[in-house]
C-alpha cells in the first residue's frame, strides 16, 4: 500500500494561512535568546522524501492528523472563559 504526499501548500491551504507560515513551523529554529520562543512546531510531521530534495513531501495521512490537531487547538484557544 502506497502512501499519499503532501507538499507545504496542502498544510496551508488547509490552515489557511500561508506557505511561508507553514515551512516556518517546519524548519525554525531555536532562538539563542531564552526570552525568545521556537516559531517551530515540535510535533511537525517529518518529511518523508530525502532532505536534499528541493521540495519536502509529508504523508498525507499524519499531515492530516497534524491539521486536526492545529484546528482543535485554535479552537480551544478561541473558546470564551
Amino acid at each position: 500500500m502506497s502512501s499519499t504526499w503532501v507538499d507545504y501548500s496542502y498544510f496551508a491551504d488547509e490552515l489557511n494561512v500561508k506557505v511561508q507560515t507553514i515551512r516556518v513551523y517546519a524548519t525554525a529554529r531555536p532562538s539563542d535568546d531564552p526570552k525568545k520562543k521556537s516559531q517551530r512546531a515540535e510535533d511537525f510531521p517529518q518529511r518523508v522524501n530525502d532532505a536534499a530534495a528541493r521540495t519536502p513531501y509529508f504523508d498525507k495521512a499524519e499531515a492530516d492528523a497534524w491539521i486536526a490537531k492545529r484546528k482543535a487547538e485554535g479552537k480551544a484557544r478561541k473558546q470564551p472563559d
